[in-house]
Order: C-alpha cells, then sequence, then structure tokens
C-alpha cells in the first residue's frame, strides 16, 4: 500500500511540474516572437496551465492536502522536476526569467500567502458543488491570471522550484522558501476552513 502511495505521487508529481513548465515554456516562446505585455504573458501561461491540466484530466494542486499518508512525495517530484526544467528551459529562452522577475510586480510574502489561502479555500468551497468540482480550479486560476504565474500560480513547490531555478534582483533565495514553507500552510488553512465552515467531512 505504501508503495502505491510512493508511485502515485511520483506520477503526479512529474505531472503537476510539465503543467507549470508548459505554463512558462509557452511565455519564453511568446517573449521570444516579440510579445512583451506582461499581462498578456500572463494570460498566456495561464491559458496553457489551465488547457494543459484539462487534456491531462489532472485535477490542479490546490485541492491536495500535504499533511497526509506519503503526500509530500508530490510536492518534492514538483519542486526538483520545476527547478531542473526551468534552469534548462531559461538557458534557452532567458524570456521566462524576464518575465518572472519583471519589475512591475511586487515580490511581497503576504501576497504569496494570501493568495495561496484564497485559491484553496475558493477551490473547496466549490467543491460543494459536484458539477463545479472539475471546473473550479481552473476557473479560480484563470481569475487570478494577472497576478497568480508571477507567485508559482500560488502553489508552494511551484514557486520554490522557479525560485530556485531563477534568480530575481530583490528577491533573495530565503524569502522564496519562505514563502513556499508559508503557502503549504496557508493552503492547507484554506482547505481545512472552508471544509469546517460548510461542514465537509471531506
Amino acid at each position: 500500500m505504501a508503495q502505491g502511495h510512493w508511485k502515485a505521487g511520483l506520477k503526479e508529481g512529474f505531472l503537476g511540474a510539465g503543467i507549470f513548465l508548459a505554463a512558462l515554456l509557452g511565455v519564453g516562446i511568446a517573449g521570444a516572437l516579440e510579445w512583451r505585455w506582461p499581462l498578456l504573458l500572463a494570460m498566456v501561461a495561464t491559458l496553457l496551465l489551465v488547457g494543459s491540466g484539462l487534456s491531462l484530466g489532472r485535477r490542479l494542486p490546490w485541492e491536495h492536502s500535504l499533511f497526509r499518508r506519503a503526500s509530500w512525495v508530490r510536492p518534492a517530484v514538483e519542486v526538483a522536476a520545476s527547478a531542473a526544467g526551468l534552469s534548462l528551459a531559461a538557458a534557452f529562452l532567458p524570456q521566462i526569467q524576464a518575465f518572472v522577475c519583471s519589475p512591475l510586480v511586487p515580490w511581497k510574502i503576504s501576497i504569496a500567502l494570501l493568495g495561496a489561502f484564497a485559491t484553496s479555500w475558493l477551490t473547496a468551497t466549490a467543491n460543494r458543488a459536484p458539477r463545479m468540482r472539475e471546473a473550479a480550479p481552473y476557473l479560480i486560476v484563470a481569475a487570478l491570471f494577472w497576478i497568480a504565474p508571477f507567485y508559482g500560480f500560488f502553489h508552494g513547490p511551484w514557486l520554490l522550484g522557479q525560485g530556485l531555478a531563477l534568480a530575481c534582483d530583490g528577491r533573495p533565495l530565503a524569502s522564496v522558501i519562505l514563502a513556499a514553507a508559508g503557502m503549504l500552510i496557508a493552503a492547507e488553512a484554506g482547505r481545512s476552513s472552508a471544509r469546517w465552515l460548510w461542514g465537509q467531512n471531506q
């Protein structure tokens, strides 16, 4: 049984990293084609994230608790695979780093924590409606397209992988690690508070 959890975590981790990498690769390609507006590139990244997730039939990560058996396998793989993939991609497409490190977007740990809490809370709340269960995470991230891509789409492991691969001025690695760790706690708090508020036991 434990081995099955590990295998599932590995699979989900690589798929999760792949969805994230597809989004930022799209930004790099669009930037190479002279698309310069950060807001437009953020929309491209978000649409690619949503499209990749839907095409693979994957649930986005804000629905997953990290405080369960073998649940740390997935985020660990997401961090390692995202960091390795982004390092390689940015070597060929420096536009990825230019986008992620855009000086137009402020770096604040409070934004990362609030985003992680909000996305998880809204997803858990929307899951109360069976018809919304599949679409809700995608609709939520689409609504936050203007800020989410710069903060790892408010998913701690993606943000940490992004920070390890891409060094940004005014964004020390220590603060990225702190933000990513805080996002894991904030996301769990969002899920738990929504379920408590709405009387869910899932």
